[in-house]
């Protein structure tokens, strides 16, 4: 089990949504996942609107409405 991830895929949510649901079976939970690069285009701003609106998202962060950090319960 992992307590901490950085996803830094490629920018589009074909290949981080996948990804983070990957990171997500083996997060230990409460776990955080950060996700690099969030503004990066439109997709990428409604991938992280998706990611951000999940339930087991116990909360998210913006930074700089760059990178994006979640904590999983």
């Amino acid at each position: 089990k992992i307590d901490i991830s950085y996803i830094d895929a490629i920018h589009t949510s074909e290949f981080v949504l996948p990804q983070f649901h990957l990171v997500c079976e083996h997060l230990r939970r409460p776990g955080l996942i950060l996700l690099d690069d969030i503004d990066f285009s439109p997709d990428m701003n409604d991938c992280w609107a998706t990611i951000a609106g999940y339930s087991a998202v116990s909360s998210a962060l913006s930074v700089n409405n760059h990178l994006g950090i979640v904590e999983l319960h």
